[in-house]
């Protein structure tokens, strides 16, 4: 008697212990695909930061040759006398 209670037991917790294992697989594989959506992601926002990095530097570049433009408009600009104003 004792002996088939204790197989009883022995199987019960196996057939606890399998479905605790299966979870934690189906866990396990959740997980892994989160960590490669998440990588993924990590790829794509790596891609747009080096494109506004590239757009930030095209900007100041064009600021640069944009200041460099107006002043040499506005130290080569001929004064006007004070005649041209009236016309």
């Amino acid at each position: 008697m004792q002996t088939e209670g204790l197989l009883k037991q022995s199987q019960q917790l196996a057939t606890e212990l399998q479905s605790q294992q299966t979870e934690l697989q189906q866990t396990n594989e959740q997980l892994a695909q989160k960590a490669q959506q998440l990588a993924e992601q990590n790829v794509e926002v790596e891609r747009k930061n080096q494109e506004i990095e590239q757009a930030r530097r095209a900007v100041e570049e064009k600021a640069k040759e944009l200041a460099l433009t107006s002043k040499y408009k506005s130290s080569s600009w001929p004064t006007c006398p004070m005649s041209c104003a009236r016309r």
